[in-house]
Order: C-alpha cells, then sequence, then structure tokens
C-alpha cells in the first residue's frame, strides 16, 4: 500500500551514494549580492569542500570582463584557471572585482575528477573551450533565396537574426535546418529590408 511504498522510498533515499552534499550545489554571484554574507559564506564552503580533493571538484562559469568564460577552481594554487589560453589565472579577490564591475558568475559544485570537463575543456580534446576557433556563417544567393550555412558541429551556438546589427533585438532563427553534410542550413526568400545573422553562444 501507500504507507509500505512511503516507507521503502524513505529507507532507500537513506543509502549513503558516497556522493558529497555539495554536488550540484550553485550560487550566483551579482553586483547586488555579492557582498553579501550568503554568497561569501558559500564560496568559502565551495572552496574548502574543493581543497578536500575527494568531495567535490569547483567549476565557475558567467562573464568576465564581460565575455563567457568558464573556469575551474585549483586549490593548491589557491587560484582559477581559464578556459581561455593568456586569460588567467584569477584569485578570488579579483573574480570579486570583476563581479563589482557588473560581471556575473556562477559557483558550483561538481563531482570530484570532473571539474577540468565541466568547467574549462568540455570535449576533453585538451583544446580549452575558449581556444576552440568560432564557427563560421557563410551566406549564398540563388536566385530569389538566400541560403545560410553553419558548421553542425557548432552545437553549443544558436542561430540569431536581427534587422539591426547593433541593439538587443536578436532573435532565434527558426526556419526549418536542413543538414548538407557538415553543415546546417537554412532557406529564406530575399526581402527587400535588411537581416542580420549571427551565431551565438549559449
Amino acid at each position: 500500500d501507500t504507507n509500505i511504498k512511503n516507507n521503502i522510498s524513505a529507507f532507500v533515499q537513506c543509502l549513503d551514494t558516497g556522493t558529497a552534499p555539495c554536488v550540484g550545489y550553485a550560487r550566483t554571484a551579482t553586483t547586488s549580492n555579492v557582498s553579501t554574507p550568503g554568497i561569501s559564506n558559500d564560496w568559502n564552503l565551495l572552496e574548502v569542500q574543493a581543497a578536500a580533493v575527494t568531495n567535490i571538484d569547483l567549476v565557475v562559469k558567467g562573464t568576465i570582463d564581460g565575455r563567457w568564460r568558464g573556469l575551474v577552481y585549483q586549490p593548491t594554487l589557491n587560484n582559477y584557471r581559464s578556459d581561455t589560453t593568456g586569460v588567467g589565472p584569477f584569485t578570488r579577490s579579483q573574480l570579486l572585482s570583476k563581479i563589482q564591475s557588473g560581471d556575473k558568475l556562477t559557483l558550483m559544485g561538481v563531482p570530484p575528477g570532473s571539474g577540468y570537463r565541466m568547467g574549462i575543456d568540455r570535449d576533453v580534446d585538451g583544446v580549452l573551450d575558449g581556444d576552440v576557433p568560432q564557427p563560421n556563417i557563410q551566406i549564398v544567393k540563388s536566385n530569389f533565396t538566400a541560403i545560410v550555412s553553419w558548421p553542425v558541429s557548432a552545437s553549443g551556438f544558436v542561430l540569431e537574426r536581427a534587422g539591426q546589427i547593433t541593439g538587443t533585438n536578436w532573435t532565434p532563427e527558426t526556419s526549418a535546418r536542413v543538414t548538407n553534410g557538415n553543415l546546417l542550413t537554412i532557406t529564406n526568400v530575399v526581402a527587400s529590408s535588411n537581416v542580420f545573422y549571427r551565431l551565438r553562444q549559449l
């Protein structure tokens, strides 16, 4: 009956999986909350847990100087390694200054041994995420249509369109996609007004 099912469920959930409680715990630090005790205490906790080696790895995702970055905490050096060659490493105080200047960073505990992959090299190919060449868009006019193509491998990007190249009016392109070899393509009718396309990293 329901009572027995609930008891079995409670019993199973009491078994220790070996996963540290901080795995999956995340806090987002912004200009408005970075100086609060809650963020400071949680940041301390995550660093201490990461220093224990077998508990968690600590990764950080967000913006640094307005550009998207991934970071992984290096306990032995007490700094954060960047996903881009020549950028960083950063100390915690440097990251705090970046946040106070308008950047936003999310700290998260991840399973031990997975910090490098989840923080700075998602496919573990030895090329840091920020060093991977940015995918290009190709646009070819064919009669009264424009064929827009970009690499299938650009899975971390979304195609967007806008009537002006500047501003915040970019919206996702929702036209039907066709796979053509190693390219994704869409076909649009050429209009009298301007249309601009871009690939935005997620």
